[in-house]
């Protein structure tokens, strides 16, 4: 029960541990099976083990051979079960009914298999050559099999398989098959995203390292113990032999000795040799890894044409705040792989951020014609449109979005500031109370929220979402101009205006603040703060010179000209 249950957690943790069925059954097959041990049945009680010894040539009574595969059966079925039990929780019950396999290499099985015994005999050749390492790799798939790296692959794979057969025997034999089915589960015999990987090796490798090191180090010990089963010359059992012979023999001896030492020599001469450039290896490649520029830019190096780095060293220059050096990233990224949704995507965000409006509808479109079932770009989609004002265009996106899982607060906020342009309140109000109900925690929406409610009439209400707002978020700006056109409404002059002031510090460049505290103080009768204020609003937002109500109080200011 305890091995069964650490199966079940080792499954959870990562799906790889699904072959571990398969190790106990090569174990079984390889040693359990030829030395078993005679174990009495539940109920039997303790058997004296001298009862279990024949008498007249001592070897212990074995079970028969059917009641070997009995309890085999018995105790294997209980990982059986346990792994049918995973795939039903992870297939069925947790599955994302709009999550989309990656299918297989060029849709086809066949072209899928030859591929993959390219990729199987790749990993093969890195154990024992570690070069050209790169921790993403763009395979060129195989389409026939008449293709030379498929031929010379198979050739590789049939003669490691026939040293597996007449070479390696008992426990090595079982890691050495270790490693191959180590490997099964990211042979894309389910679709995979990544082919191959040099992660993918972290596990295998354990299985070639104890073969390994196994026959290396055994040879060695037998080396230096000067004990040499195989060689016909067996020094300790022949030296009373050598000594009564001719100096023939003695001369002979030395020869042995001799050759014997420097056997000895050079197989620690090896031995250091493989762990100094193993250990080398190790070392330069961890410089590899030191963060996502030296990591992607290591890629790049030997790999110019593989677009999934070319997308990922943009998003690491996007975050830096390094926008050009991004955009060129990604277009360079659509350019060798033009069906690439997430390039796409990732590149009309970046348009997004450079005020390319157009560009990025554009980039988005496409992600979703080469990915129909992507909601984070719908979503952007949306924003996109409504940054260009198409309103109904934007709210559509939208909700396909929401139509396909994605039930982000965020998505169910933009969307009811959609509905507020278009002056549909109570619509509005219903996708805000559904971002609270995903996170309830969000303050923008608490503070959309007491806005709705404002232009409702319901200062109440307004007033309680709008501190709920700043009670989460002391600072946010939008949130306290809110508040303060509530006081305005409430003809609370003066603690509207405070919170004003308080929008501009925490947001200088608010013109809807600006714009506000403003008119607070022309209507105070203090023209020269009001004229300030108006000229950063229109500063910031010139589009409120279209302002029936504004254009009247900056036009009595001769502000216009200005």
């Amino acid at each position: 029960m305890l091995a069964l249950t650490t199966y079940l957690i080792g499954l959870f943790s990562k799906e790889t541990a699904i072959v571990t069925p398969l190790f106990i059954l090569f174990f079984w097959f390889f040693c359990k099976r030829k030395n078993p041990v005679f174990t009495p049945s539940i109920g039997e009680g303790i058997v004296n083990p001298v009862s279990l010894v024949k008498p007249n040539n001592d070897k212990a009574i074995r079970p028969t051979k059917s009641s070997q595969i009995k309890d085999f059966l018995t105790y294997y079925s209980g990982y059986i079960l346990v792994s049918l039990f995973y795939v039903l929780i992870r297939f069925v019950i947790l599955k994302n009914p709009l999550e989309i396999s990656p299918g297989y290499v060029k849709g086809s099985i066949a072209i899928n298999f030859m591929t993959m015994t390219k990729i199987l005999a790749a990993y093969v050749k890195l154990m024992f050559f570690p070069f050209r390492l790169s921790a993403d790799y763009t395979i060129s798939p195989v389409l026939s099999v008449f293709n030379f790296s498929f031929i010379t692959s198979v050739f590789l794979l049939v003669a490691v398989g026939i040293i597996i057969f007449k070479t390696v025997k008992g426990i090595y034999g079982l890691f050495m098959l270790c490693f191959f089915v180590a490997l099964l589960p990211v042979l894309n015999i389910i679709p995979i995203g990544h082919i191959m990987a040099e992660r993918y090796l972290y596990f295998p490798v354990a299985g070639f390292c104890v073969v390994m090191s196994g026959l290396l180090l055994g040879k060695l010990t037998t080396k230096l113990s000067g004990n040499h089963p195989q060689s016909p010359y067996k020094l300790g059992k022949l030296r009373d032999v050598f000594e009564e012979k001719s100096k023939k023999f003695v001369v002979k001896k030395r020869f042995l000795q001799g050759k014997t030492a420097l056997n000895k020599f050079f197989t620690l001469l090896f031995l250091s040799l493989v762990c100094i450039f193993f250990t080398t290896k190790t070392i330069l490649r961890n410089k590899v890894w030191q963060n996502e520029y030296t990591f992607w830019t290591a890629i790049l190096r030997k790999q110019p044409q593989n677009y999934d780095a070319h997308n990922n060293l943009g998003n690491y220059f996007y975050k830096q705040g390094k926008l050009d050096r991004a955009i060129s990233e990604l277009e360079e990224a659509v350019r060798l792989k033009k069906n690439y949704p997430e390039g796409h995507n990732s590149l009309g965000t970046m348009y997004i951020d450079k005020e390319l409006i157009d560009k990025a509808i554009a980039e988005y479109v496409e992600a979703i014609k080469y990915k129909p079932v992507f909601p984070q770009a719908y979503y952007n989609l949306g924003n996109a449109c409504i940054k260009k004002g198409l309103l109904d265009n934007g709210i559509t996106y939208f909700q396909k979005a929401v139509s396909m899982g994605m039930h982000n607060p965020q998505v169910f906020n933009n969307l009811g500031s959609a509905y507020i342009k278009k002056g549909m309140l109570d619509e509005a109000i219903a996708q805000y109370k559904k971002a609270l109900a995903v996170y309830n925690n969000y303050a923008e929406v608490h503070s959309n929220l007491g806005y709705v409610y404002t232009e409702k009439g319901d200062l109440d209400k307004a007033i309680s979402e709008l501190e709920a707002a700043l009670e989460l978020h002391p600072n946010h700006a939008n949130a306290h101009n809110n508040l303060g056109a509530v006081y305005c409404q409430k003809g609370l002059f003066d603690k509207a205006q405070q919170e004003f002031l308080m929008a501009i510090k925490y947001d200088p460049k608010n013109a809807s603040a600006h714009k506000n505290i403003g008119v607070v103080y022309f209507t105070k009768g203090d023209k020269q703060k009001a004229r300030e204020h108006f000229l950063q609003m229109l500063q910031y937002d010139p589009n409120y010179i279209k302002d029936s109500n504004i254009f009247p109080l900056i036009s009595e200011l001769d502000l216009i000209k200005k």
